[in-house]
């Protein structure tokens, strides 16, 4: 359980105040927006937009959430004031109605992608660089989003079931969760670079806080009950299911519904709101590879993998080339079924005749030759 210094919880309770409805200019307006922006990776991506389904109708009218996570785009392409992430963020605020300036809340859960156990270094390194480049991406928010005014963090999910093919394996997933924990431990203990107060001079952050902490010990249950089973992510063990994007959504919504920072503006009473009865899970968020199509060897393969380090592949296979996302993944084992012959169709008969006629060739020659060197 973390708890906030009094000052800094004060201190967030007066910026939660002073977000109101705001025109596209950033000027006071009763008929306005308050934009919520979602900051990170694709696992980001699908878990705010279940968040999204989860608190319809419990929100305040001025309310617009903002899905800006982008697949594949880790910290340190966030970090960079120009980086392509950026640029997707402005197109979904345009596609949402709202302008930079109205974004006054967000959420980040923008981890780095490392792919193997070799590219980890010793801790506390890897949580270092993370809290450095972290900094900078809220750096980079605030510059964009001039009344942003607090950000909630969140670090990555269980990874112990990662494969070789797939970023982010443990414990660089729970040391993710110490890079979060230094960057709101230095904002509190007012580290240069990194104010929030415009009494203390230039606001360099926003204001930030713990949003829901999600990481667990697989099936370990926490104080909470939290788990994560083999059924909660995808084969390759990093992307979540549709049980595990509904375990994040329900944690985030619980987060945004009742924090003393949030429920004064966003919350449709003013106050904390119970979440209810769950709606149905929107199937278009993930691929064809959902938890009911995990098999027992999947689960058995990604048990396996989150109990012995494996290094890069060294196939050329261009699905063990690096991690993809799990809707490349279903393009590509389409494209690999499509590619197989198939002996039903005169195009898939005439290859199989042909490979048939072929192998008869070599072995005769290679008879042949046997043939001549008995002779010879």
């Amino acid at each position: 359980l973390n708890t906030l210094p009094r000052e800094h919880e004060a201190a967030g309770l007066d910026l939660a105040s002073q977000i109101e409805p705001l025109d596209e200019d950033g000027n006071r307006d009763a008929n306005g927006a308050i934009a919520v922006i979602s900051i990170g990776v694709s696992n980001t991506f699908r878990e705010f937009q279940d968040f999204i389904t989860i608190v319809e109708g419990k929100t305040a009218p001025s309310i617009v959430l903002v899905n800006g996570a982008q697949a594949g785009e880790g910290v340190s392409k966030w970090a960079d004031p120009h980086g392509a992430p950026w640029a997707g963020a402005d197109a979904a605020l345009r596609v949402a109605g709202v302008s930079s300036a109205q974004v006054q809340a967000a959420w980040v859960k923008v981890p780095e992608r490392i792919l193997t156990w070799d590219e980890l270094e010793p801790f506390p390194i890897d949580a270092r660089t993370y809290r450095d480049e972290l900094v900078e991406v809220l750096r980079i928010a605030r510059d964009r989003y001039p009344n942003l005014r607090i950000a909630y963090l969140s670090s990555r999910i269980y990874g112990g079931y990662s494969t070789s093919a797939a970023p982010s394996p443990e414990p660089l997933t729970y040391e993710n969760g110490f890079g979060v924990k230094w960057t709101i431990e230095d904002q509190i203990n007012r580290v240069p670079g990194l104010n929030h107060d415009p009494s203390l001079g230039p606001v360099e952050l926003p204001w930030i806080a713990w949003g829901p902490y999600l990481w667990a010990d697989g099936t370990t249950p926490r104080a909470d009950g939290l788990t994560w089973d083999c059924s909660d992510l995808l084969r390759d063990g990093t992307h979540p299911t549709e049980s595990g994007i509904r375990k994040v959504a329900v944690l985030l919504a619980q987060h945004f519904l009742s924090a003393p920072t949030s429920v004064p503006w966003f919350t449709s009473t003013g106050g904390p709101v119970e979440i209810g009865e769950l709606p149905p899970f929107a199937p278009q968020q993930l691929g064809d590879r959902g938890s009911s199509s995990d098999t027992e060897r999947d689960r058995s393969d990604r048990q396996q993998g989150s109990r012995t380090p494996t290094t890069t592949s060294t196939s050329t296979n261009a699905l063990d080339a690096g991690p993809v996302a799990p809707d490349t993944q279903d393009r590509l084992d389409s494209a690999a079924e499509a590619a197989r012959a198939d002996t039903s169709t005169p195009v898939g008969l005439a290859l199989v005749v042909s490979s048939f006629a072929l192998a008869l060739i070599l072995g005769a020659l290679a008879l042949l030759m046997l043939r001549r060197k008995d002779t010879g």
